[in-house]
């Protein structure tokens, strides 16, 4: 069997789910799950792959399947997710500052992790990995911290059994998530960007820690990445949008959730890249991004704040994909006039109002005037809008907010979201 199919595994309920595996050729051979009426036979193709499909009931569990002589045990039928991108979705919790104490014990959460491996073609069998409870706290310790908080919170509001299954590797870049034939149809001018130090290569890690995965049912993936192709942000666009075409396809839901984190502050110049991942959840459909920007840390790429990224991600899922009532969003501008010598702007996703963590006046706004020189600014809080002026400027025409590589933002909504970075009028990526 496929490894995904193992002792504690979770299944994507009331869906038709793919079980699929390696046998000797032509092999024939029962399959029986204690969800269903009868058993029925299977038979492997002249290369030894077998996949069939099997319907699961709404959640619950825990059940037993059994496949030819192979016995299945503890599965659970529930939300099942798919974790990937680069270092920081990689960390693992024993990285990060919580201790066993802080971690909470739920049988109804399981993690697997795909093995690190990489390969010059798609590999279409996992022979390596377990699914890890949620009860089993020092096996947790090596588990995806993002992936963790973010299994669990959903468990916690669903009240369903949540599996995730983390696929990452540090220091990835987006063209190595990119199935091959995809990326070879990439236009040359993208492709020429991309110009890797060995060991690494195009689709490398699609090869070896997604493909193998293909087609087991997921509900929808979330993705921690982008540190790697800030270089190359003119790029990024086109590359997410090729690796979420993929992934829709070969896990075969057309409207498969993409949702992402937004890089956090850090002593590098990232801001640009930011409204690129911002401009890319705006625009691709069932899709969506969380905003960061509070969590980072200056001297380190690895923050080690990942509760609230686990969380932020799954609030969004809980809005945008199960209809809870979750904050979906930071608060992002959606108006802005110059009067004079001030700039007014009103915020969405603040209805309750902006506040300042420290009650300080907020920071990080600047001015500039046709001249496009930028000065500090102060501004004050009307509620969910911001005036904001500086003396240097007399007849404001742009206002940005947050456009630095390191900080420590205070502006906030009432319910503890990060205001989202900004710059007006938007810069003009060549996105195509």
């Amino acid at each position: 069997m496929n490894a995904l199919f193992s002792d504690g595994m979770v299944l994507q309920q009331n869906s038709s789910v793919s079980v699929f595996g390696n046998s000797e050729p032509n092999y024939s051979f029962s399959f029986k799950a204690e969800w269903l009426d009868d058993e029925f036979k299977v038979k492997s193709n002249s290369d030894g792959r077998f996949l069939f499909n099997v319907s699961t009931p709404s959640a619950g569990g825990p059940y037993k399947m059994q496949v030819d002589n192979k016995i299945i045990n503890d599965i659970l039928v529930g939300e099942v997710w798919l974790g990937s991108g680069q270092s920081n979705m990689q960390m693992r919790l024993k990285e990060t500052d919580v201790n066993l104490e802080e971690l909470v014990k739920n049988s109804e959460i399981r993690l697997f992790t795909v093995p690190v491996q990489d390969s010059m073609s798609p590999l279409t069998h996992l022979s390596n990995g377990n699914w890890v409870s949620g009860d089993n706290l020092e096996m947790l310790l090596q588990e995806s911290a993002v992936a963790y908080y973010y299994a669990l919170t959903l468990q916690e509001e669903l009240k369903v059994p949540v599996g995730i299954i983390t696929a990452s590797r540090g220091a990835s870049a987006a063209e190595e998530w990119i199935r091959g034939d995809s990326y070879e149809n990439l236009p040359d001018s993208i492709k020429s960007l991309y110009k890797p130090d060995p060991p690494k290569y195009p689709s490398s890690w699609y090869n070896g820690m997604i493909s193998p995965i293909i087609p087991y049912k997921i509900k929808g993936v979330i993705w921690y990445q982008g540190e790697a192709n800030v270089p190359r942000k003119a790029s990024y666009p086109i590359l997410i949008e090729t690796l979420v075409e993929d992934l829709r396809i070969h896990f075969e839901d057309e409207n498969l959730p993409f949702f992402m984190v937004q890089l956090p502050t850090f002593k590098r110049e990232w801001q640009e890249f930011r409204l690129v991942q911002e401009s890319i959840a705006d625009k691709m459909n069932h899709s969506g991004m969380v905003t960061t920007l509070d969590l980072g840390d200056e001297n380190d790429i690895h923050p080690k704040r990942k509760k609230e990224v686990g969380q932020r991600l799954a609030h969004l899922s809980l809005a945008k994909v199960y209809q809870k009532d979750f904050r979906f969003s930071s608060p992002r501008y959606s108006q802005i006039e110059f009067t004079e010598d001030i700039a007014r702007i009103t915020f969405l996703h603040a209805e309750e109002g902006l506040i300042t963590q420290d009650g300080m006046m907020p920071k990080y706004f600047e001015l500039a005037g046709k001249d496009g020189v930028y000065h500090p600014a102060t501004a004050k809080i009307h509620n969910n809008i911001i005036e904001i002026k500086s003396p240097e400027i007399s007849s404001p025409t742009a206002v940005r907010y947050f456009w630095i590589g390191y900080g420590k933002p205070n502006l906030i909504s009432k319910d503890g979201y990060p205001v989202a970075p900004f710059n007006y009028p938007h810069l003009n990526f060549p996105f195509k």
